[in-house]
């Protein structure tokens, strides 16, 4: 899953289409288009936690 939000994020950089992204990950438009805008089309910074919680 974070290998395809990767490679929708770097189509989506490059000016793709939602149906051209949808048809090169094998998915629906509506999911590409519903994942981008959950975001606003923004991608977040990724998630770590902190040193002093240890893992």
């Amino acid at each position: 899953m974070v290998a395809q939000q990767d490679e929708i994020w770097r189509r989506w950089r490059e000016g793709e289409s939602f149906n051209s992204m949808g048809r090169a990950l094998g998915a629906p438009m509506h999911v590409v288009r519903s994942f981008l805008a959950q975001t606003g089309g923004v991608r977040q910074p990724s998630r770590r936690r902190a040193e002093q919680h240890g893992r």
